[in-house]
């Protein structure tokens, strides 16, 4: 007990000095990361609904506005240039409409960062992801019944590939992770309605809300999903007094349907994604791309190889777009993944809540099935990886191993970018391939496994 408590203590010092390390690095004056889209699109948010201008948000005229009242000089420059003036022509959109993929409920979200300066906005963003951190590590430990302490959950959440980074950007990974830590923790506790509310939360990322009524309809708790839809209506009827009806609505999911289109063709958005419609966008799927990119990540290069590296093609009217094979596998890999996780848990002979193997498989598919997200949502996974941590006592050597082999891929991953920087991000994403591993084994031992791992 001596010992178990020493190790905690311990483990709960390497996690404080790893949260004051990445706090200092995230506010060092050198790195100007308030100078940038992750969080020049959220304080814009924000600022539109404190100054009471919502309605007139996903316009660039509105948008420079606001700029000029969080930025100065050189720094107003950059931001407009990033938010606004985007394409070879560098020139903002003809019809004046573009504005972040975030919806108009974000605004409530984002609102105590428009009280301050772009600055301090990106503080306490990094501030309020490393307390969120701590926040689910708590959740985690009374999910597992104490299993896995809250420490050591701190400690996986703290290593866990794109957590470091999205916190040095600013961005709110870690309060997505928190609300469906949450939803998941109520959901275990007999409360499916409570459950919903929570996740309809997630209104404010859409693309996370969709993915996760896979969960309510593989459990069949409607209870659930109309607690999500409870949530998400209220929180979309509360912005119209704010909008002046529906005009931002329409502008914004222009804004996305143009983001959509450019994610199939832009370089940079498909390497640092990590959904898998975009992976058979990458061009390593052949002998010649794949050696170009093999040694770009063994090298540890910092500078981004030479070629297209994604899959591109033109038609008969010589636009360029993304070969129809591609998008027909980036489709068929979510569409399979959903239909097997569905399959599987509607064999369940147990109707309560999962827990460990099926809990994980069931959330994993569920995240797999988010059609976009940047490498640092992949954070979401953190929390399945934890529930099957917290089984590990109840595993045998086999499946112990499984684990700790792909734990330690996972954790290989996180040391790729202090060992590359941010180029790692854009390099062969092996994180998601130890992840898809560990799914698949997932559902070998569902399948085949004993009646024991169907609980």
């Amino acid at each position: 007990m001596m010992r178990t408590r020493v190790l905690h203590a311990l483990v709960w010092l390497l996690v404080l000095a790893w949260s004051f390390h990445t706090y200092h690095t995230a506010t060092a004056e050198q790195h100007h990361e308030w100078v940038t889209s992750d969080v020049g699109w959220q304080w814009m948010l924000g600022r539109a609904l404190i100054d009471g201008e919502l309605s007139q948000s996903y316009t660039v005229e509105a948008g420079q506005r606001w700029l000029s009242e969080g930025y100065d000089r050189q720094e107003l420059e950059q931001m407009t240039t990033q938010l606004f003036r985007k394409g070879r022509e560098k020139q903002p959109v003809k019809d004046g409409i573009d504005g972040p993929l975030y919806p108009p409920t974000a605004a409530f979200f984002f609102s105590f960062y428009g009280m301050v300066a772009p600055r301090q906005a990106h503080s306490l963003g990094a501030l309020i992801g490393l307390l969120c951190t701590f926040l689910t590590a708590f959740l985690i430990q009374s999910i597992t019944r104490g299993r896995l302490l809250a420490s050591f959950a701190a400690m996986v959440l703290c290593v866990f590939p794109h957590h470091f980074p999205g916190l040095l950007l600013g961005q709110n990974h870690a309060l997505t992770l928190l609300i469906v830590t949450l939803g998941w923790w109520l959901l275990g506790r007999g409360k499916p309605y409570g459950a919903g509310l929570v996740w309809g939360l997630l209104i404010y990322k859409p693309v996370v809300l969709l993915a996760l009524v896979l969960v309510p309809v593989s459990l069949l708790q409607m209870r659930l999903l109309l607690g999500m839809a409870t949530s998400a209506l209220i929180l979309f009827l509360a912005t119209l007094p704010f909008t002046q009806g529906l005009e931002p609505w329409k502008r914004w999911v222009i804004v996305g349907q143009r983001a959509t289109a450019t994610y199939e063709l832009d370089r940079r958005w498909i390497w640092l994604s990590r959904d898998l419609a975009g992976l058979p966008r990458r061009a390593m799927w052949d002998a010649e791309s794949f050696t170009r990119e093999w040694r770009y990540w063994w090298n540890g290069d910092i500078v981004e190889p030479d070629g297209a590296r994604t899959y591109l093609e033109q038609d008969h009217e010589g636009h360029v777009r993304s070969p129809a094979m591609v998008k027909y596998v980036g489709w068929g890999l979510l569409a399979g993944i959903a239909l097997i996780t569905l399959l599987i848990m509607w064999r369940r002979e147990d109707e309560t809540i999962p827990e460990g193997l099926p809990a994980a498989f069931l959330l994993m598919g569920a995240f797999f099935c988010v059609f976009h997200f940047m490498h640092y949502d992949l954070t979401l996974f953190a929390l399945p990886m934890c529930l099957l941590l917290g089984e590990l006592g109840r595993f045998n050597w086999q499946r112990r191993s499984v684990i700790l082999i792909a734990l330690a891929g996972l954790f290989y991953c996180t040391l790729n970018f202090h060992r590359m920087g941010v180029y790692s991000l854009v390099a062969i994403p092996w994180e998601m391939f130890f992840l898809l591993a560990v799914w698949g084994w997932l559902t070998v031992v569902l399948v085949f496994g004993s009646k024991g791992a169907a609980r």
